[in-house]
């Protein structure tokens, strides 16, 4: 009896003792975390001015990673044709301003995750950066910033507005030395509208719905610069569709601002789409039609996790 009275306590002392390694596991994590926290707070106070040891880059200077992906050449193929539509529209709004009863409208990319959005963006910066400049045009200089997490995930800094949030990813694109992507590093609002003067100026913004399909009144603030000012605008892709504006509506009367929607192109030819890749050339019609003819997509369903 006396023996087994004592086995029968053992799950007791091992439910104990996991409850006490459990306990220690989350306080030691839990203190970390608040450190961590407490740094960030901390951090995201200090607001950077371009000084001597960090200025903004000229705008012709500004640059990204190279807009061609060398894995899938059909997704640049159908971006590039993609541009020429959104580039007309860029050119044919960015000297516009908002008046009482006529909102410059912002370009919306949407589409499911994979489907090309970073890549058509990429591929637009590059095409406006070799906008020439004549008598007719002054050229244009875009800036992309990206929420996108598929190589570093974005991560907002404690206490940190979505405009702060913004603003830190401009200054990972415009100051020099370039910051690290989680630095709490801002540049100053006045200071960045100075530098980018009257200079064309288009802001790319790569799955904006990572930072917030609702933004705080600081972002609205701020991207409304691009689209209401005269040589500015604002492009953005999203996995889900919402408009700059949409929150407002709820403390204030709905904004009237609409979307300029600018669709990515699909592509249904099947022996194209097989020529994409030697993985590729077991798609069939009905797997073209399931994953609606997008070429990213295709390649990341056959190439990547091979399958069609």
């Amino acid at each position: 009896n006396e023996l087994m009275s004592g086995l029968g306590n053992i799950p007791i002392i091992s439910a104990m003792v996991g409850t006490a390694i459990t306990t220690l596991a989350v306080t030691y994590g839990g203190v970390r975390f608040q450190d961590r926290r407490k740094r960030r707070r901390e951090a995201v106070k200090r607001e950077f001015v371009p000084s001597a040891t960090r200025h903004f880059k000229p705008l012709d200077e500004v640059t990204i990673e190279s807009p061609c992906s060398p894995n899938c050449p059909l997704e640049n193929l159908v971006a590039q044709d993609w541009t020429k539509a959104a580039i007309k529209h860029i050119r044919a709004n960015i000297g516009r301003e908002t008046q009482a009863e006529s909102f410059v409208e912002a370009m919306m990319v949407s589409r499911m995750a994979r489907s090309g959005k970073t890549t058509a963006l990429k591929v637009l910066f590059g095409a406006l950066k070799s906008i020439p400049i004549d008598d007719e045009c002054e050229g244009v200089y875009p800036i992309l910033i990206t929420f996108n997490g598929r190589k570093e995930a974005f991560m907002s800094l404690d206490g940190e507005s979505h405009a702060d949030a913004i603003l830190r990813q401009i200054a990972h694109q415009l100051l020099s030395p370039t910051p690290s992507s989680d630095a709490a590093i801002q540049v100053d609002q006045g200071a960045l509208f100075r530098h980018l003067g009257q200079n064309n100026v288009v802001l790319l913004i790569d799955e904006l719905n990572m930072l917030s399909t609702e933004l705080d009144n600081s972002a609205v603030e701020l991207l409304r610069k691009f689209l209401d000012k005269k040589n500015r605008y604002l492009v953005y892709s999203t996995h889900v569709p919402f408009a700059i504006e949409s929150h407002i509506g709820r403390s204030a009367p709905p904004s009237t601002r609409g979307i300029a929607v600018q669709n990515l192109d699909s592509c249904f030819d099947l022996e194209t789409l097989q020529g994409m890749h030697t993985d590729c050339e077991s798609l069939t019609k009905a797997g073209v039609a399931l994953l609606r003819g997008i070429p990213a997509l295709i390649w990341t369903q056959c190439v990547l996790e091979h399958g069609p």
